[in-house]
């Protein structure tokens, strides 16, 4: 089912402006793990975590004993530090590389207590992608680990894909609150039984009844539909990742899931092959379009963008082959068609992992050595800074750390690019509309009209978007001022399915004359929405280009045969 939120039509009414207003006050100063936005990238932050061949983090490194490269190019580090665990003698410590001795003179100052980058851990629970048992026990461990390690300053949030994001308990302080919606996420649905119901079937019936027409539809079918499910998994972890980019900390995601494919529909499409022959009716049903690499790629990249890192957690653990299992002793599969198959899966997950410089966890049922081992790295590592070569390409750009010592190990996230206008803007959008992460220099206010009936339960719905004209932003450009709004719409159902984020550009140009006049008149826009009939979230942005300036608000909408109307409790 396709998502209830589409943009359709949008309409400037009145295109005002004013001069940059020189009294307007100055923008306060964001507070630690608030959501901002970055405008200017001066220096590129990588996190960085070495390891002996123990496995265990190396302390002391010095600045000159680590080399970056990017595009397999030396870059000078500009900025150096190391973030160690807590010790006996005292909290957690930011350490700076050494700087030069200074002259003998009185003893210095008792140092102010180092500071500790705040840690946001997000826990993501890939419903459609689980099966309830796997699911329930790794649940079970992490609630003794969160209890065991997250302390009164870290921050955690739980969120669920149930073909839809669900945001269960949102950022907090501390695991308050968080053991009873871990528990309420154990006894949700999980589709990870369903499919491979509807994967034995198909496998028995290719056994049965070979390459027959019917069946290789059956398989085309199948296969598509298996891709679909997996793209939207990778679109909602990336609309996830994504709302994630102003947030100024130390961000981290455990995804927990059952696996990942690179390519959907590959294990019937084994034993199609393997009945079929080479030559059969595979390659016209695959022809490369069941490849979900580009797409994991992207979730990566945008994962990169945002510093976020990927903990990924098997949750199946040790698993049977299909071909050893009783229900399968006639053979469907061979054990290295099995083998095959796992490694599909498990692919997925580690690619995540380590293209974000984290960690895969699989083929265990004990997840709690490998969670002891996480939270060690989180709050262990070197944090290096350098000035990219090139600047607004929108290019992605690989990064690569080396360590002069020998016998260690390093991990980080694999690339780099610098976000667009585009990409911050869609990020401040979903971090309101994920996170509540609301802001309104503008003083915009949200209005919705008389929809009109385009189909059954769907209907095109006026907003109406409403500010004080003297908060915008115009520069004088002959005789007339000009200046640059972006407008951004997104939306949810209550289902959790959220839409894909839409912006528009809007140019302003105001006659020099008509300025006064226009200056004391309101600024408003209208968009028309299509909404299917019910509750859904609309998550609205206006970002003013020159003042770099934004508001993003989040209203719940009720449509019905009554009208639309906003509805704080339609808000999710």
């Amino acid at each position: 089912m396709r998502p209830s939120l589409i943009l359709a039509v949008l309409a400037a009414l009145l295109m005002p402006g004013h001069p940059a207003a020189a009294g307007q006050p100055p923008p306060t100063a964001p507070t630690e793990g608030s959501f901002t936005e970055s405008v200017d990238v001066l220096v590129v932050n990588v996190e960085v975590y070495v390891t002996d061949r123990s496995g265990q983090p190396v302390p002391g490194l010095r600045r000159e004993e680590l080399e970056v490269l990017e595009d397999g190019r030396p870059v000078e580090v500009v900025n150096f530090s190391e973030v160690t665990e807590v010790t006996e003698s005292g909290p957690s410590a930011v350490s700076e590389s050494p700087a030069p001795a200074a002259p003998a003179g009185p003893a210095p100052a008792e140092p102010a207590p180092a500071f500790r980058p705040p840690l946001h851990l997000a826990v993501y629970v890939d419903n459609a992608n689980l099966r309830p048992a796997s699911r329930n026990r790794v649940l079970s461990q992490l609630r003794e680990f969160l209890r065991a390690q997250v302390r009164p300053e870290d921050r955690v949030m739980l969120v669920t894909n149930d073909l839809g994001l669900h945001v269960r308990h949102p950022f907090s302080s501390g695991t308050a609150g968080l053991d009873e919606e871990l528990g309420k996420v154990s006894r949700l649905a999980a589709q990870g039984a369903l499919q491979d119901m509807a994967t034995r079937r198909l496998l028995s019936r290719i056994h049965e009844d070979g390459c027959r027409d019917d069946v290789v539809d059956e398989v085309r079918a199948h296969t598509y539909g298996v891709y679909n499910e997996a793209a939207l998994t990778l679109a909602n972890l990336q609309s996830f990742v994504e709302s994630l980019a102003g947030l100024d900390a130390r961000k981290a995601v455990l995804y927990v899931s059952d696996g990942l494919p690179l390519y959907a529909g590959d294990e019937v499409l084994r034993l199609l092959k393997e009945v079929c022959g080479d030559s059969g009716p595979v390659n016209k049903i695959v022809g490369g379009l069941n490849d979900l690499s580009p797409r994991l790629r992207r979730l990566t990249t945008a994962a990169n963008a945002s510093r976020v890192t990927f903990y990924a957690l098997e949750a199946q653990g040790v698993r049977n082959f299909t071909s050893s299992t009783v229900e399968h002793a006639q053979g469907f599969l061979t054990p290295e068609m099995d083998a095959a198959n796992l490694g599909n899966l498990q692919d997925g997950l580690f690619n995540l992992a380590d293209e974000t410089g984290g960690r895969a966890v699989l083929n265990t049922h004990d997840l709690a050595p490998a969670l002891t081992r996480i939270a060690g790295e989180l709050r262990s590592y070197y944090s290096l800074g350098y000035t990219p070569r090139q600047r607004g390409d929108g290019r992605v750009h690989d990064i690569k750390v080396r360590v002069k010592r020998e016998g260690l190990q390093v991990r980080h996230r694999s690339t780099y690019r610098e976000a667009s206008l585009e990409d911050r803007l869609r990020g401040r959008l979903m971090a309101a509309l994920l996170h509540g992460a609301e802001e309104n220099p503008l003083d915009v206010t949200v209005e919705v009209g008389t929809p009109e009936k385009q189909a059954k339960n769907r209907w095109l719905v006026p907003v109406r978007l409403r500010m004080p004209t003297e908060r915008l932003t115009f520069l004088p450009q002959g005789d007339q001022y000009e200046g640059k709004l972006w407008i951004v719409v997104g939306g949810r159902d209550a289902e959790g399915r959220t839409t894909p984020v839409r912006q528009v550009a809007v140019p302003l140009r105001v006659p020099g004359a008509e300025m006064a006049a226009v200056a004391r008149k309101p600024f408003v826009y209208e968009l028309k929405l299509e909404m299917r009939s019910g509750e859904q979230t609309l998550a609205v942005g206006i970002q003013d280009e020159i003042a770099r300036s934004g508001s993003f608000l989040v209203r719940g909408v009720r449509v019905d045969k009554g009208g639309a109307r906003l509805d704080p409790a339609a808000r999710r």
